[in-house]
């Protein structure tokens, strides 16, 4: 092992002077440092005898008939190592008469392993072994017989970084058959492998390394051995990226939820990409509404924060919860990404003031709270639509993002699209199914309440008039005909009733006109007769609506009738505006409604049993057309609770 490591370390050349036979007839101190021959024993020797005994010419004789060769050759140590040396011959000229001359060659050899290039020497051995990436060289045994500082650190985790080791002794735990089996490809064919996979184990830290083998021959042409040449990329930014491609097209489309899709992009991207990473999925999501493409270009979507993710614990840079509506001011990079369809990247955050987070002050301050620096907005497309953007910062990574960063983000955000379209189209039928599932199942009750309440009176008053046929004298007619007239008036009621939910359900586009609701109700007020309780306003002027004005009369003389029916003492009716959105309110004394009954009293043909002993002759229809006037017109009925009685609320957009 001495000589080996001196032979590694010399850098003095070899000489010997060879005549034109082959013979050696010189031989210096570095040439028995190399080869271990004394000068005793090779003078008068062939300089083939330093060769291997394989060691054949291109023409098939000994190596030792002809003159040296210049370039990289094997030479046999007397312990029997074979060594891969840069050789150079000089022809020689020895004595001093013309018919005495002899054609004699000098030959300088220093390893290859320290001259691996002409005129470099010892300086190429220094930069090589300096270098970062891991390097080797393997004789045709393939043991090692070179490596350098690189590869010297890789020893404790791959100990065949030694001189003299063979990849082909065994060492537990470590498997080099692969290695071995691509060397000797090398070797037979002379052709490069290039970065090829390795992974080992060196205790309980997993090292990958990209290994490229590249062929050594001779000056004669034949193989020598092997160059290895490793970059250890265990802990690399592009493994970490390769990496997490492959995570996320195992855990993206997994599932079919809109939320849980969003919420898996974010937490991905965490911390690989950024340090705080969003996903907001404007209204077009949701079921029932037109995609975003089709919206006019001027408009702000509502979005809603479908995930969030951050290296922080409880994500202190986010202003809202998950599912809660998320603010968008008008011009910011989030409704421009939209609108263009195309990233918006800013390495260094503009804060400055007239940027457009002078219209997000509450944003601002997050930013500058949590120290955002960088950003990177990327739209989720799939299928010709706009579905949301995702939104990548970063805060504590103090360096920018990079273009490297802004492609790996947008490869990320376009599997995680296609997964979203797939889990938006499978909310939208499923959501229809049941939509139509539940549109039979009210059909289905409606036809059954509908037939019922029709065939009661209509029972009825058969009955009555057979009754009356048989003892004709003994009717009171004049009273049978006031109860046969109350029982075609229900009828007409429902019948009535029952074409409004018609023109309603067909989706019949209402006849719109600018209203205002204080006039309505004191138009409804004035036609109305009195009722056994008085009605006391309190209407706000200027609250004007678009909508048809007999649905809307229709919809407020149902809530005065179920007020009044209900009612103690009296009704309220208020008319106000809270911001853009017109309420009208119609308030009872009575003794209200409970909470599991408010939702109730809006199906069709529902009656509560109060409902039924205070008016005999209701249908069950009026709050629910109510209900559907509202949503003809995008608006909202719902029951409040006042404290006391019931509140029937009705809100919809104002009119400026």
């Amino acid at each position: 092992m001495e000589a080996a490591d001196s032979v590694r370390g010399g850098v003095t050349p070899a000489v010997a002077v060879v005549d034109g036979a082959g013979t050696v007839i010189g031989w210096t101190q570095a040439a028995e440092e190399l080869t271990g021959y004394p000068a005793a024993d090779i003078l008068g020797r062939p300089i083939g005898s330093l060769l291997p005994p394989d060691g054949h010419d291109r023409d098939g004789e000994r190596s030792g008939a002809h003159l040296p060769r210049t370039g990289l050759m094997e030479v046999r140590r007397r312990d029997g190592e074979v060594v891969i040396v840069r050789a150079e011959a000089v022809p020689l000229t020895l004595g001093d008469d013309v018919g005495s001359r002899q054609e004699s060659w000098l030959v300088s050899a220093i390893p290859a392993a320290i001259d691996l290039s002409t005129g470099t020497g010892a300086l190429l051995e220094s930069l090589i072994s300096s270098f970062p990436v891991a390097m080797a060289i393997w004789d045709k045994d393939l043991r090692c017989v070179w490596f350098n500082e690189a590869a010297e650190q890789l020893s404790d985790g791959y100990p065949y970084y030694r001189i003299g080791r063979s990849l082909t002794e065994v060492i537990a735990g470590i498997d080099t058959e692969a290695v071995q089996d691509a060397m000797r490809e090398v070797l037979a064919d002379s052709r490069p492998t290039i970065d090829r996979e390795a992974r080992w184990f060196h205790g309980s830290q997993e090292r990958a390394l990209s290994i490229s083998l590249l062929p050594l021959e001779g000056a004669d042409g034949r193989p020598l051995g092997v160059c290895s040449v490793a970059l250890d990329f265990s802990n690399s930014k592009a493994r970490d990226h390769l990496d997490l491609l492959r995570e996320a097209s195992v855990r993206l489309g997994s599932t079919l939820d809109v939320m849980k899709t969003a919420q898996e992009l974010a937490e991905l991207a965490i911390p690989v990409v950024a340090d705080y990473v969003t996903v907001d999925l404007p209204e077009a999501m949701l079921p029932g509404t037109e995609p975003l493409q089709r919206r006019a270009a001027t408009s702000s979507p509502v979005f809603r924060l479908a995930g969030a993710a951050s290296v922080h614990e409880g994500a202190p840079e986010s202003l809202w919860e998950r599912k809660e509506t998320v603010f968008v001011p008008p011009r910011s990079p989030f409704t421009e990404v939209l609108h263009s369809r195309r990233p918006h990247f800013e390495p260094v955050l503009d804060t400055s003031p007239g940027a457009w987070l002078d219209l997000d002050p509450d944003r601002a301050r997050i930013i500058h709270a949590t120290g955002m620096h960088s950003l990177i907005v990327i739209p989720l497309q799939a299928r010709d639509d706009v579905l949301g953007v995702a939104t990548f910062a970063r805060t504590s990574n103090p360096a920018p993002f990079t273009r490297d960063d802004l492609l790996l983000a947008e490869e990320l955000v376009t599997r995680a699209a296609l997964s979203l379209d797939n889990a938006r189209q499978y909310t939208i039928v499923n959501h229809n199914l049941e939509l139509l599932e539940a549109a039979v199942q009210r059909e289905r009750r409606f036809t059954s309440d509908a037939s019922h309440d029709l065939r009661t009176p209509i029972t009825g008053a058969r009955l009555r008039l057979e009754e009356a046929l048989m003892d004709p004298d003994a009717v009171d007619w004049p009273r049978m005909a006031k109860d046969l007239l109350n029982d075609v008036e229900r009828q007409q009621a429902i019948a009535e009733d029952i074409l409004i939910l018609a023109r309603l359900d067909a989706d019949r586009p209402a006849q719109r006109q600018r209203t205002d609701l204080a006039e309505l109700v004191r138009a409804e007020l004035q036609r109305r007769t009195p009722g056994r309780v008085p009605i006391r306003t309190d209407l706000a002027p200027g609250v004007f609506v678009s909508g048809d004005r007999l649905l809307l009369s229709r919809l407020l003389t149902n809530l005065l009738n179920n007020a009044q029916r209900h009612a103690a003492t009296g009704v309220t009716v208020v008319v106000r505006a809270e911001d853009d959105t017109a309420v009208l309110m119609v308030l009872d004394d009575g003794a209200g409604i409970a909470p599991d009954h408010r939702e109730l009293i809006f199906e069709r043909f529902a009656r509560l049993p109060e409902s039924r002993a205070r008016d005999p002759k209701g249908t069950g229809l009026g709050l629910a057309i109510s209900r559907e006037i509202a949503h003809a017109h995008q608006g909202t009925l719902t029951v409040e609770d006042p404290g006391q009685g019931t509140c029937l609320v009705l809100r919809m957009s104002r009119l400026a």
